[in-house]
């Protein structure tokens, strides 16, 4: 739900999901259904406008099952050269944690182990995902 791409929004997909929440919840419904218990069902979401639109994406999405809510710290108008937002992190982070039991992760500008530990410090988050720097090593 975080893919900006064109071949992905084009169809519906990826960030587009982020412009219709109760599709993005139907789906991760669906798919919670289909799997068993004990295997965590994952979305990634980019920050939308503000804050509260991003808490009320999250909250639907852990209320249609997800077990874990990965956060990258950009809009979906932003380049991956754009620096992240990772200031607008924490009041999030701390509303994917609030529901006990949903993993909260976090992706954006994490190069190194010292970015990785600000990131999650300033974030309360309980881990981090790495994309494009893990090519770099």
């Amino acid at each position: 739900m975080g893919c900006p791409k064109k071949f992905s929004t084009a169809g519906g997909m990826g960030a587009a999901l982020l412009d219709d929440p109760q599709r993005a919840a139907d789906i991760v419904r669906s798919i919670r259904s289909a799997l068993p218990s004990h295997i965590s069902v994952s979305a990634k979401i980019r920050l939308l406008k503000d804050t509260p639109s991003t808490i009320d994406f999250v909250r639907t999405l852990v209320s249609a099952g997800a077990s874990s809510i990965t956060v990258h710290a950009r809009t979906v108008g932003m380049k991956e050269q754009d620096e992240a937002l990772l200031e607008r992190l924490r009041p999030v982070i701390d509303s994917v944690k609030q529901y006990g039991g949903v993993e909260a992760v976090v992706n954006g500008d994490l190069y190194n182990r010292e970015d990785m530990a600000r990131v999650v410090e300033m974030s309360g988050a309980d881990s981090v995902m790495v994309a494009r720097p893990s090519f770099h090593h």
